[in-house]
């Protein structure tokens, strides 16, 4: 079973921060929070709120919703995006391959039909300019 948490920047600093998501209505409003363990609650951007997959890139880091790859083929960026519980790359929420990503035997994410791990270079918290232009 995988782990469940999160990851998002911070609305105080902007700095990425992990952990469990919480959803709090403050006054009518609604605030979104991260928060590890004993830590205090983090307020977040929800729109850089990205879960963690449960998968690692080749070189071993986590694999969030959020992340950005280069593809083995075609050489363009993609996103990893979660939906139905299915983990896939795509350039973006529409247009995408559900079959395009399947984990090796060492339990790392692989392009499929390629069989090359793919290694994350990027984030949407942090790598805006990351595109395909």
């Amino acid at each position: 079973m995988r782990e469940i948490k999160f990851r998002g920047l911070r609305v105080d600093n902007e700095k990425i921060t992990y952990g469990d998501l919480s959803r709090l209505v403050i006054g009518g409003n609604v605030k979104y929070y991260l928060r590890m363990l004993s830590s205090p609650l983090m307020e977040v951007h929800i729109e850089t709120v990205g879960q963690f997959t449960g998968l690692q890139d080749k070189k071993g880091v986590d694999i969030y919703e959020g992340d950005f790859y280069k593809g083995n083929f075609n050489k363009l960026i993609y996103q990893i995006f979660i939906k139905n519980g299915t983990v896939f790359g795509g350039v973006n929420k529409e247009i995408y391959d559900p079959f395009s990503l399947s984990i090796n035997e060492d339990g790392h994410i692989v392009e499929d039909g390629f069989n090359k791990e793919i290694e994350v270079i990027g984030n949407i918290q942090e790598s805006k300019e990351v595109t395909n232009g």
